[in-house]
């Protein structure tokens, strides 16, 4: 699939929304009431909220476990706060 192309931005987001349903599904992340808000994606900008670093882990190994993050996906540490 060429980027830009139009189905690209559908792949993604079936792709991507696969993706979040599993960190959901893990039990890892916060919440607030019912509502998930443990990973918060803007474009391809991906942010993980955790309550310890023990569940944040988890949520890294999850998301490395995807062959498209484990590939081509930098984790940026600099950017945590």
């Amino acid at each position: 699939m060429r980027q830009g192309g139009v189905l690209s931005p559908l792949l993604f987001n079936i792709y991507v929304d696969s993706f979040l349903q599993r960190l959901q599904s893990s039990g890892v992340g916060c919440r607030i009431g019912s509502c998930y808000i443990g990973c918060v994606m803007y474009a391809d900008d991906l942010t993980l909220f955790s309550s310890s670093l023990c569940e944040l882990q988890r949520m890294i190994d999850i998301c490395l476990s995807v062959p498209l993050f484990a590939r081509h996906t930098p984790l940026y540490a600099q950017k945590v706060q």
